[in-house]
């Protein structure tokens, strides 16, 4: 059984991540937040203080985030399309990309070499 006072409720994730931290409309925004909850408060807190989640609402081909939003945070992109999926394929998504901030993983634009780039 998991303690609760160890993990955010809905409305105390909601106040946290403010506009600048996950950009999105309110349906998405509400799922993400639901699947944040499965987090423990001591690593989520690290999550939305260096973390800046952004929902692509479909057939958006590209977004601008001014650079006072990002404030040298990691940027965790989703497709709308994300909300049509199951809620336990929803929060493997998530999560999975949530990881690749908690590991320091280097983004791919960074690791990929150009011709691979180029190629695809």
């Amino acid at each position: 059984m998991r303690d609760i006072s160890e993990y955010y409720s809905f409305d105390e994730i909601n106040k946290m991540a403010r506009d600048d931290v996950i950009l999105a409309g309110s349906l998405v925004r509400f799922e993400i937040i639901k699947i944040l909850m499965i987090i423990p408060k001591k690593v989520l807190g690290y999550i939305l203080e260096n973390c800046l989640f952004v929902i692509l609402p479909s057939g958006q081909k590209g977004v601008f985030i001014n650079n006072k939003v990002i404030d040298k945070k990691n940027v965790i992109v989703f497709e709308e399309s994300i909300d049509q999926e199951p809620m336990e394929s929803k929060s493997q998504i998530v999560i999975h990309e949530i990881a690749h901030h908690v590991l320091n993983h280097e983004p791919i634009f960074e690791t990929q070499n150009q011709e691979d780039i180029l190629k695809n």
